[in-house]
Order: C-alpha cells, then sequence, then structure tokens
C-alpha cells in the first residue's frame, strides 16, 4: 500500500469553460474569435483522428440530423461556436445550478479573452463565495485592476497569463501584460506566464526569457499544437527546440510530451467529474466527445462511469490537467 500522503484538493469537479470566443488578440496560431481558424483546427484534429471522431460523433451527428433536421443543428452548432463579446453571464441562474449539484466546483474560464464577457468579475465574485475558479488570460483588460480589488485570490487556484509575445510586440500591449502580471502578484494571486512554444520562437527564446526575467516574470513554454510549414507539432519539434523551450532534455522529453497527448484506450474521468462548456453554457463530455452533460444554466449531470478514451490524439487531455482530481475519480 502506498503510504505517502496524497495532495488534498478543496472541489469536487472541474468545468473547463470558453465563456466566449471573442479575442483582442489575433494570434495565428490561435483557433479563437476567427471562424475559419475554428474550422482549421478540426481540420487539424481529423488529420490525426479522422476515424476515430466519426465513429464516435457521426452516428449521433445524423441521428440528430433526422430528430431535428441539419440546419437546426447546423444552428445549434454554430451558436455553441459561435464568437460573443458581448453576451453577459446568467449569474443567478450559474449559481441555482451549481448549487443543486451538491458539489463545490473549480472553473476554470478560458476563450478567447474572459475579460471581454461584461459582467465577468461579477459572476468571478459570486462564483467565488463557494466555488473556486482558474482564469486563462491575455493579462491586457484594463478590468484586471478592478478584478485584482474585488476578488480574494484565496479563490482563485491559479491565473494562467497567456503571453503571446510576438502579437503582443506587433499591438504594443507588452508593457500592459506585464504591468498587470506585477500587480496580480503583488496581490497574492497565484499568477504564471505561459507562452506558446512556437516554432517561429526559438531562435528568440534566450532572448524574452532573459528580458521578462529581468522584470520579475519566469517564462514557462508549454508545446505548441498544431501543424507549421506542413509539419504536425508536437511530434515535429527537433532535440534543439526541446531543450531551448525548457521542455527537458532530448531525447527522454520528447517522448514525455508526446504521450501526454496520445490516450487511445487509457481510462479518463472526461463526463464523470470534468466537463467542458462552451460560450452557449452547453457543457459536454470534452471538446472531441459530443455527449451532453446539461447547460450550466439550467441542470449539469455528470455520468457515472469513467471512459476509455477512442481517440489517438487528444488534443486537451483532461486527466493529465488535473491529475489529483483523476485520481478522486479514480479511487
Amino acid at each position: 500500500m502506498n503510504n505517502h500522503k496524497k495532495k488534498e484538493i478543496p472541489y469536487d469537479a472541474w468545468l473547463l469553460w470558453t465563456v466566449t470566443n471573442a479575442c483582442n488578440l489575433n494570434c495565428p496560431y490561435c483557433n479563437a474569435s476567427n471562424p475559419e481558424k475554428i474550422l482549421k483546427k478540426f481540420y487539424d484534429l481529423g488529420f490525426l483522428n479522422s476515424a476515430n471522431i466519426a465513429s464516435v460523433n457521426l452516428g449521433k451527428l445524423l441521428e440528430q440530423s433526422f430528430q431535428k433536421g441539419p440546419f437546426r443543428v447546423y444552428r445549434e452548432t454554430k451558436a455553441k461556436l459561435t464568437p460573443e463579446a458581448g453576451t453577459a453571464i446568467d449569474i443567478p441562474a450559474l449559481i441555482r445550478t451549481l448549487d443543486a449539484t451538491q458539489k463545490i466546483f473549480k472553473i476554470s474560464f478560458t476563450g478567447g479573452e474572459p475579460f471581454l464577457v461584461p459582467n465577468f468579475i461579477d459572476a468571478c465574485e459570486a462564483i467565488t463565495k463557494k466555488h473556486y475558479t482558474t482564469l486563462f488570460s491575455n493579462l491586457t483588460s484594463p478590468q484586471i485592476k478592478s478584478f485584482c480589488e474585488t476578488i480574494d485570490p484565496r479563490s482563485v487556484l491559479e491565473i494562467c497569463g497567456s503571453l503571446h509575445i510576438k502579437e503582443l510586440e506587433k499591438r504594443r500591449l507588452l508593457e500592459r501584460y506585464i504591468e498587470n502580471f506585477i500587480l496580480l502578484k503583488a496581490k497574492g494571486f497565484n499568477v504564471s506566464a505561459q507562452a506558446v512554444a512556437h516554432p517561429d520562437l526559438s531562435g528568440d527564446v534566450e532572448k524574452y526569457r532573459l528580458y521578462f526575467k529581468e522584470k520579475g516574470i519566469d517564462i514557462v513554454f508549454v508545446p505548441f499544437r498544431g501543424r507549421y510549414h506542413w509539419k504536425q507539432y508536437p511530434k515535429s519539434y527537433t532535440g534543439q527546440e526541446i531543450e531551448r523551450f525548457g521542455f527537458g532534455p532530448f531525447p527522454k522529453s520528447h517522448t514525455d510530451i508526446m504521450n501526454c497527448f496520445y490516450r487511445k484506450g487509457k481510462m479518463c474521468n472526461a463526463g464523470f467529474n470534468v466537463g467542458v462548456v462552451f460560450p452557449s453554457g452547453e457543457a459536454q463530455t470534452c471538446f472531441l466527445i459530443d455527449q451532453s452533460i446539461g447547460n450550466v444554466f439550467t441542470k449539469i449531470e455528470f455520468h457515472n462511469n469513467l471512459i476509455k478514451c477512442p481517440f489517438k490524439y487528444c488534443s486537451c487531455p483532461l486527466n493529465i490537467y488535473d491529475p489529483t482530481l483523476f485520481e478522486k475519480a479514480c479511487q
């Protein structure tokens, strides 16, 4: 028996909520804010998963088309993904839904840029009275000062400051990112700077790492997932690129960053105590498996069993990103 003390977590379930697809940036490797890029994401996934995605989702799609009609299914799918910056969160309905589950949640807000939602701070304030949040933001919003003054940092488990270096330079927003990062850190928030290890950054890694270090910010690079110059990443990283970005010594780390995304046949808690939520509030098992678990504004009902991942390649392995909650599910 393993006698080491397991890490305790204060929540029972996790919702990863793409609260909006709208964004004030337009990074070339991102699918948010641009419908053509959303289609590109599905194309990239299909490159690796076409047969599996068809077998898992196509039957359900055809069934829905016969029941509702193809145009209605198209409209509903488009509404689920459509970028909306001006739509407010129905806070009373959301809190009623969370309370009805009798669970404590971690709600991770991502996008797009969450601060473009008009009542985002109010929603965070209501949620954190009982639950917890994490946040993915490009840290360029002028609302971050208000966020710091309103939200208790003890209820915010992590803020990932998505650092899109080239785009911030182009839009002259790099200094604003740094100012907001330092402010959040000074107010006691657990904030980190994560940059996508895009291949076109490879030659400038040390320059940027030193620049941000001088500002008091340590950059962590995360693997790029997608196609670049007709090569599929992360499997196309060279050993030199892996060491530059700090993934670890080659070749062991090359195997590690690949195994993270190749999940076929492995157990996953997606849909059991984890779910993904779209801007419309519709919730489902994960981004690739279109099995509904309800809507955050009406009712959330998790499935009773864990699943075996049916995909060769999973773009967002939920059991990897919160391993403690996965262990809790396995118990």
